[in-house]
Parts: structure tokens; C-alpha cells; sequence
């Protein structure tokens, strides 16, 4: 918005945003010239949006000028003003509205001969479109952040409780470990020892020391 009162005021237009704040419903700004009154509102609008995927190229943009017209016709009508949507989208792409509108500011600028220097169209058009992907960069990055602030918080699920490591005791872990015949490595044999003991599985006790268990333990229900 700054941006086209800016390019107006280049013009010899007399040009100032509108004083409001969320709850007024006023556009965003007012154009003086010559020979007219002119109240604007910039929009944006997406084409890839799901609820835009059965509309035509450019349909998005005519859209949104249709309702923004109706919302503010009435009220620049009782003030003496016209009305003219400010509608780009996502792209860069202007609606015919916006267009004409900054063809008539352009045309204001050729009755002051003796104004300095002005903005041309096509330098307005070229900032405006770096200044609205340099806005949708930092809408994306926004977004970005706040979903990576969003998964980062780790949250207990419903059906699970956690348990504090300090709630568990730290004592060893002992388990019996088999072992069979043949995998046994070959010993000298002992005179005392049995024929049976001879073909036996052995069995080993291990134990493990507290400080190797792991302390995230979880219980379910």
C-alpha cells in the first residue's frame, strides 16, 4: 500500500492511507486528483489455493475484486469517492483494476508540467513485485518456524505414562545364558567328572551392572 501512495504522490496526486484499526471495515487508502476521488484496497490472493482449483486462469483475481467491491462500494459512494480494488496475486499477476487505476494516476501527472521527478509504471511495477515475493519469502519463513517450534515440543502420548529415572531403583540385572554342548570349547578331562556332565548344556549366570541399564523406561497400560 505504502508503495502505490507513494507512486500516486510522484504524480502530483494527493494521496494518504486510511486511519483505521481490526475492527473498522474501511479501505486501505484514498487517492485526491483533479477531477475525482478514488478509495483503494490492496489484496492478495492465491490461485493454488484448493478452494481456487475449479476457477480459470485469472478468475481468482476477479473474484476477489467482486467481494472487496461490495464491501466497500457503498461506503466510498456515500463519501463522494469512487471505489477500485488493488487486486495481485501470489504471482505478481495485477487485476485489470489495479491496472487501469495506475493508468489514471499516470495520466494525472500530465497536467503539472512543472512537478519533479515521478516514478514511472514500469519501475512501480518492478518494485512492487520484488517488495511482494520478498513478503511472501518472509510469510514462508514465518510459517516455517513456527512449525518447527511445533514438532520440537515433545509431548507424552495419551496412552503412556513416563517414569522418572529416579523412580526406578539402580540395582544389577542378572539373566541365565545357555550354552550348548557343541559350542562349548574342549577341556581337559577331570577324573571326578561324570559321563552325563560330559554331554551337559552349561549354563552361565551374567550380570550386568547397574550403571550399563538404560533410564528412559516407559510403562504402558
Amino acid at each position: 500500500m505504502n508503495l502505490l501512495l507513494r507512486f500516486a504522490r510522484s504524480h502530483s496526486s494527493l494521496a494518504h492511507p486510511m486511519k483505521k484499526d481490526l475492527s473498522d471495515r474501511l479501505p486501505d487508502g484514498i487517492l485526491h486528483s483533479t477531477d475525482r476521488t478514488v478509495m483503494f484496497d490492496v489484496s492478495g490472493v492465491s490461485p493454488t489455493c484448493p478452494s481456487y482449483n475449479h476457477l480459470g486462469p485469472g478468475e481468482a483475481i476477479s473474484g476477489r475484486e467482486r467481494s472487496k467491491t461490495t464491501k466497500y462500494f457503498n461506503f466510498a459512494r456515500d463519501r463522494g469517492a469512487a471505489f477500485v480494488p488493488f487486486v495481485l496475486d501470489c504471482f505478481g499477476s495485477l487485476g485489470t483494476r489495479a491496472m487501469a487505476l495506475l493508468d489514471n494516476i499516470v495520466e494525472e501527472s500530465t497536467l503539472d508540467a512543472n512537478f519533479g521527478s515521478r516514478m514511472s509504471k514500469s519501475a512501480f511495477l518492478t518494485l512492487l513485485s520484488v517488495t511482494w515475493q520478498a513478503g511472501n519469502a518472509a510469510i514462508f519463513a514465518e510459517w516455517s518456524r513456527l512449525m518447527r517450534e511445533a514438532t520440537s515440543k515433545r509431548r507424552p502420548l495419551p496412552h503412556r505414562a513416563t517414569v522418572a529415572p529416579s523412580a526406578v531403583p539402580a540395582r544389577p540385572v542378572s539373566f541365565e545364558v545357555s550354552l550348548p554342548r557343541r559350542m562349548q570349547r574342549a577341556a581337559p578331562s577331570s577324573p571326578q567328572a561324570s559321563p552325563a556332565a560330559a554331554t551337559a548344556d552349561a549354563t552361565f549366570v551374567v550380570t550386568l551392572p547397574a550403571r550399563l541399564e538404560r533410564h528412559d523406561y516407559t510403562c504402558h497400560d
